[in-house]
């Protein structure tokens, strides 16, 4: 069921003027081919991760003290490299509400309630993670107590 569709089941139609009509679009960072490993603090989270998916083409063990520090990079390395669970960055991870749902679809793909009262904290969200992830309506009236039958 998608969002649009779930927003009208609960009869809250305001929200859907304030969802975006496209996509936001992430710049990749850029690729650096010789990576000072002894100076691995000084690159951004993101170029570490896409140098691992791109040059290295595996997991990169150095890299990943460094990856965990930033959601959107550890979401896309556990997504592309490990292609499964990550539990040593979901704590970073579970922090933000959309990658945190982006994580729970495309990697447990399936329910994470350590995630939940993070992703409870915006409506759309939770609403998306609902019905999208868990595909379970009650769970959103679970979250938020307003869903009417």
């Amino acid at each position: 069921m998608h969002l649009k569709r779930a927003i009208k089941l609960i009869g809250q139609s305001d929200l859907l003027e304030r969802l975006p009509t496209k996509p936001r679009k992430y710049r990749k960072p850029r690729i650096k081919r010789n990576i000072d490993f002894g100076n691995l603090h000084r690159y951004d989270p993101r170029t570490l991760s896409y140098n691992a998916i791109e040059i290295f083409e595996g997991r990169v063990p150095e890299f990943e003290p460094y990856i965990m520090k930033d959601p959107q990079a550890a979401y896309i390395y556990a997504r592309s490299i490990i292609k499964g669970r990550w539990p040593e960055a979901e704590p970073v991870i579970m922090k933000n509400p959309v990658i945190a749902l982006q994580y729970a679809r495309d990697v447990i793909d399936g329910r994470w309630p350590e995630a939940e009262p993070y992703l409870a904290q915006d409506p759309n969200i939770a609403a998306a993670y609902a019905f999208d992830v868990v595909r379970d309506p009650k769970l959103y009236e679970e979250m938020f107590g307003f869903l009417e039958d």
